[in-house]
């Protein structure tokens, strides 16, 4: 009984413990944390789609602007306007200019996004880690019920052998006096 007792003891202990780590309140906060990185990447993905887009649009302007000067061409392609030949190379510096800062702004937003598929990776293995914990607490809780039913059946069994006891002295004391008045 008192091994069981010990166990019973040890297993509270831990319950208390792992409950202590899985309380709504810290499941909420990482819910909350998921919620926020899921958002975020959302608008992050956006921003890296438009700027994608911006950059292949750059891209093919470039193109446009490389073969116009190529060919010397004194009219632009796109708004139809007379445009001295020796300009193209001015424009093909700006295009350019604005092509390197898209390029760099995309990579920036890409490592943002690496990052926050980080957070959210960590923050899901982490939510992971507490519904297993909650499952052991539950399993424990079983665990700890089984042990009371097992302390409660060893009570009553030392109470019938207790009181078997009691019989049986009883019997020997009666049999002690019946064998000493004969």
């Amino acid at each position: 009984l008192l091994d069981l007792q010990t166990k019973h003891t040890r297993l509270e202990l831990d319950i208390q413990q792992k409950e202590s780590m899985i309380t709504p309140e810290i499941k909420k906060i990482f819910e909350d944390q998921l919620n926020e990185i899921n958002q975020e990447l959302q608008r992050k993905s956006a921003l890296r789609n438009e700027t994608e887009i911006g950059i292949r649009v750059l891209e093919r302007v470039m193109d446009e602007i490389k073969d116009a000067e190529k060919n010397h061409l004194d009219t632009c392609y796109v708004c139809g306007s007379h445009v001295d030949p020796e300009i193209w190379r001015t424009r093909i510096d700006v295009i350019s200019e604005q092509l390197r800062m898209r390029q760099n702004s995309f990579e920036s937003v890409k490592k943002e996004i690496d990052e926050l598929t980080r957070k959210k990776d960590e923050i899901t293995r982490k939510l992971a880690e507490f519904e297993n914990i909650r499952n052991e607490v539950v399993k424990l809780k079983t665990k700890k019920q089984e042990l009371l039913n097992r302390m409660e059946m060893v009570k009553e069994q030392i109470g019938e052998l207790e009181r078997q006891k009691r019989e049986m002295e009883d019997r020997f004391n009666k049999n002690s006096e019946v064998i000493r008045v004969t």
